[in-house]
């Protein structure tokens, strides 16, 4: 949160997240100066001085849900390191996998984005051991 208008070149009013790889605006933004921010796995909720959020009388308070964020249902590692991520997917979607060896490396993709059939998608990533931080991003083909 802030008093600026852009996040890496993206418009963001105010209020932006990183997703690992690039800044983007959280919706619409805030239309006055935010003081308070708190973050569950589903949304974020921001308060302030500000009377609209995302377009949207607010008086306070307001509550952003990311349009393409994904729950992670599972993590799991192999005795050699393999490392499974399970999330609940929609079937026909498409998500891509990001990684990082730590939080100041920008997340790079791992390979090309995968199809959903399922309800549940799993990924495992053959690491060899090294510790990695992972983000699932719902994405197109």
């Amino acid at each position: 949160m802030g008093t600026f208008a852009q996040a890496g070149g993206s418009n963001a009013t105010r209020v932006a997240r990183w997703n690992g790889v690039n800044w983007s605006g959280m919706g619409s933004g805030i239309a006055n100066v935010g003081s308070a921010v708190a973050a569950t796995d589903k949304e974020v909720h921001v308060g302030g001085t500000f009377l609209i959020a995302g377009g949207k009388p607010s008086y306070y308070f307001g509550i952003w849900n990311p349009p393409s964020s994904v729950p992670i249902a599972s993590i799991s590692v192999s005795p050699n390191g393999d490392v499974a991520i399970e999330w609940t997917s929609q079937p026909n979607q498409f998500y891509r996998i990001h990684s990082s060896t730590d939080l100041a490396t920008p997340f790079a993709p791992i390979g090309d984005p995968i199809s959903s059939s399922a309800t549940t998608t799993v990924f495992t990533n053959a690491n060899g051991g090294t510790a990695r931080f992972f983000v699932i991003e719902k994405t197109a083909p």
